[in-house]
């Protein structure tokens, strides 16, 4: 009986330790997003909300890196169509392809659609310039978006050629 009364003890202690163990695993970053795709970028002085800071405070154009970096960033559909509104001539096939992946995330509204037509006449004029990862992410993020058919009609026959014309080189599981 001794025994018996040893061995339960010990599982008491190993539960307790292991408990604890877990607890304080499940207490790390408490208050924290524990998933979270977005990163922050750091305040910026005499910048109003984290959208507004998307052009620079002369109002001039960004660098293709800045650029890049601030459409990865943007938080909202306003936010992205925003940036591309601020510098259209300036967007290139990996900053078309980045902001209808991240479009296709949005929550996109009515009052978006003329902006987005905007956008699908843009990237029809940089597809020719897409790898293979551009061409995916430019065709699922304009599927996401729900467009009418007559918009994006001629954007998905640009890929489709694109893609074809290239001889399919390029893809793979990680750009399809």
């Amino acid at each position: 009986r001794l025994a018996d009364d040893r061995r339960r003890g010990e599982r008491e202690r190993d539960w307790q330790y292991h408990r604890r163990d877990h607890d304080r695993r499940d207490r790390r970053g408490e208050g924290q997003p524990q998933h979270s795709d977005r990163r922050l970028s750091p305040p910026m002085r005499g910048a109003g909300s984290r959208d507004e800071r998307h052009t620079s405070a002369a109002g001039g154009q960004l660098n293709a890196k800045q650029l890049s970096s601030h459409i990865s960033n943007a938080g909202s559909a306003d936010a992205l169509l925003t940036l591309f509104a601020a510098h259209s001539a300036s967007l290139n096939h990996i900053h078309a392809a980045n902001l209808w992946n991240k479009l296709g995330k949005q929550r996109i509204e009515r009052r978006h659609e003329e902006q987005l037509e905007r956008l699908v006449q843009r990237t029809l004029d940089l597809v020719s310039s897409c790898d293979a990862r551009a061409l995916a992410n430019v065709s699922h993020g304009v599927a996401k978006c729900g467009l009418q058919a007559r918009v994006v009609h001629p954007l998905f026959v640009a890929v489709a050629e694109a893609a074809v014309r290239s001889g399919l080189a390029g893809f793979n599981p990680q750009a399809l």
